[in-house]
């Protein structure tokens, strides 16, 4: 996260760093991004930029951060109004968040960020901010547990974890095949079907043990 300082500043000189940060993010591959081109860019001195984070890393993951959280809990409250099943509703969210990071304003700088984790190798999709630590809080998850889950599976809470961490990776496995073959939307909506299918079959295995 950016330090107190960053937060400190006058608001037209914050947005204009977000601003410039998030053109270089969204259209330039994490290694290509400099902090030489975005302080040249801000009219700031380097050294001010270290007052403000840590370093470039720190200044992507907070505007991955930012653009991620707000967008996925706003998805994520809307499903729940719906009176829909569980799986239903859970498909509806993959839909809509793939629609986010491959077709939206954001898509240049949620492609890298995807990118970012996967070449850099930083372990689980649980680690990264590709779905915010507001998903996988325990409280949440017992909360989706005692609320839709266990009325029509017959399964324990650490087992509905489990799958669950399997079915997130779902859309973030979707992207990058994305990216690797340039598949249309149209497509990702198909491997979508077909990786969900899987998850349902598990799940629906639990259905009346």
């Amino acid at each position: 996260m950016p330090k107190q300082t960053f937060f400190n500043l006058f608001p037209a000189k914050k947005e204009l760093i977000e601003k410039i940060a998030l053109k270089e993010f969204s259209s330039k591959p994490f290694e290509e991004v400099t902090v030489g081109v975005i302080v040249k860019e801000c009219g700031i001195p380097r050294g001010s930029f270290y007052q403000y984070f840590e370093d470039k890393v720190d200044l992507f993951e907070f505007l991955v951060q930012k653009s991620r959280k707000d967008k996925l809990v706003l998805i994520s409250k809307t499903l729940e109004i719906e009176n829909l099943p569980y799986l239903v509703r859970l498909k509806k969210f993959f839909i809509a968040d793939l629609d986010e990071v491959l077709l939206t304003d954001n898509s240049g700088l949620l492609r890298n960020y995807v990118r970012y984790i996967y070449t850099q190798k930083l372990g689980q999709i649980r680690d990264s901010l590709f779905y915010p630590d507001y998903f996988y809080k325990e409280e949440k998850l017992r909360e989706i547990y005692d609320r839709t889950v266990v009325k029509d599976f017959n399964l324990d809470l650490q087992t509905f974890i489990d799958v669950f961490e399997f079915a997130m990776q779902i859309p973030f496995q979707i992207i990058i095949q994305q990216e690797r073959d340039d598949l249309s939307m149209k497509e990702c909506l198909l491997l979508l079907d077909r990786k969900f299918s899987i998850f349902e079959r598990v799940m629906n295995s639990y259905k009346g043990k």
